[in-house]
């Protein structure tokens, strides 16, 4: 006989999230879903699953109470991608997408949107399997009411260097086909300041405080080859030209002693190699004023 809450509901045919509805009409009783044995998600949703506070078992929740056309879309699909979003706050809330003609779930934690949408969808795979809108119209309902540095951020995140979500040319795309939506100034502006192969948030916002500050934009993720022409190292951003880089050691870096060995060494064979090494740390990124001048300092005879 069942005993555990996946094999009570893999016995009565439901998935590991469910609606009380399909749980009644699948043969399970009200009494056993009051039992414990099961986890209420949202009022009138139940799920398998040990943690119900997650966010993929949140969203899949979600979808089922707004029903077979729902789409997970703008914060909740880019945390689910993996997406690193500045504010964390973001995904207490999941947020579906319905077309106009449908009536969504009235819930605490569950925004409904709806609008225009350009991209295909694309499919997550949680706790269950549920569609996501396309990730540039994720971004793109971000746009209206997200910071400008905060849009960067994201889509740097979006383009990063390992496993990138999408391209430039897929924002481009999702851009040209977009009319009179809102934020669509702010979206064109970001995407300028954006850059494909980013690593970090903080090298995001490092960059955008020094291109603010009248510096040339650096490139990113710079490959250093040495006298045979092979890759030794990539710097987090590089001004070749001049042959200086900006290295920004996150709180990995200083806490942990084999990781400062290492970027140690890593310095004096930049500097054997004719590099100028600039170091930024979390606190620059409060305060980038002196960074900021080390570096047009450092690049004197080129800057403008």
């Amino acid at each position: 006989m069942p005993s555990t809450a996946h094999d009570v509901a893999l016995d009565a045919g439901l998935g590991p999230v469910f609606t009380r509805s399909e749980a009644l009409a699948a043969g399970i009783t009200p009494a056993r879903l009051k039992s414990g044995l099961f986890h209420p998600v949202f009022r009138g949703v139940f799920t398998t699953a040990e943690d119900p506070g997650r966010l993929a078992v949140r969203a899949a929740a979600a979808v089922k109470l707004a029903g077979p056309k729902a789409l997970v879309c703008a914060e909740t699909s880019l945390a689910l991608f993996g997406c690193d979003l500045p504010d964390p706050a973001a995904n207490e809330t999941v947020h579906v997408w319905l077309p106009d003609d449908r009536v969504g779930p009235r819930r605490s934690g569950i925004q409904v949107h709806r609008g225009r949408l350009n991209g295909r969808p694309k499919q997550i795979q949680s706790s269950d399997w549920f569609n996501s809108a396309a990730l540039t119209d994720c971004w793109l309902q971000l746009a209206e009411k997200t910071d400008l540095h905060d849009l960067v951020v994201i889509a740097d995140a979006m383009m990063r260097f390992q496993d990138p979500l999408v391209f430039r040319h897929d924002f481009e795309d999702a851009l040209a086909t977009c009319h009179r939506l809102p934020g669509l100034r702010k979206a064109r502006q970001a995407l300028a300041l954006a850059r494909d192969g980013t690593d970090s948030p903080a090298e995001t916002r490092l960059r955008l405080a020094m291109v603010e500050a009248g510096l040339p934009a650096p490139e990113i993720n710079y490959p250093v080859r040495d006298v045979s022409g092979r890759m030794v190292y990539r710097l987090d951003m590089a001004y070749p030209e001049c042959m200086v880089a900006v290295e920004y050691d996150g709180a990995v870096h200083v806490a942990n002693a084999t990781q400062m060995r290492r970027d140690q060494t890593r310095r004096r064979r930049l500097e054997d190699l004719g590099w100028r090494v600039i170091t930024a740390t979390a606190p620059d990124l409060h305060d980038p004023a002196e960074l900021i001048a080390s570096v047009r300092c450092a690049l004197a005879p080129t800057a403008t």
